[in-house]
């Protein structure tokens, strides 16, 4: 009986969201960081970006693609506290606004 691995698998976080192996590579083309979150918060996107390696500090942040405002039941993605996810800039969009779920949280984001 072999203990041997033959398959990689890409590891897990704790809500079954995939963990990429390694950042995108590359010049960080901008970034945000932001502890005023207590409402929607428009952000406009770096032309050349692809990717945001999004990072949610404290408490959950929620994301809106595009100029229209996000809320807690308006929005694209969520990003647990304490957690960096790899998201792809879908083609064509210029803005995204964030918000925190609740007081205290903030976020840092950075467009590559």
């Amino acid at each position: 009986m072999s203990n041997r691995i033959d398959v990689l698998q890409q590891p897990v976080d704790k809500f079954g969201i995939p963990i990429p192996l390694a950042l995108p590579a590359g010049v960080t083309l901008a970034r945000t960081y932001d502890e005023t979150i207590s409402t929607s918060t428009e952000i406009t996107l770096n032309t050349k970006a692809t990717v945001l390696i999004f990072t949610a500090i404290t408490k959950m942040v929620f994301l809106k693609w595009g100029a229209d405002d996000v809320t807690s039941s308006n929005y694209d993605e969520d990003i647990p506290a304490n957690q960096t996810r790899v998201i792809p800039i879908p083609a064509g969009t210029t803005k995204i606004n964030i918000i925190e779920s609740s007081a205290t949280g903030f976020a840092s984001i950075l467009e590559k």
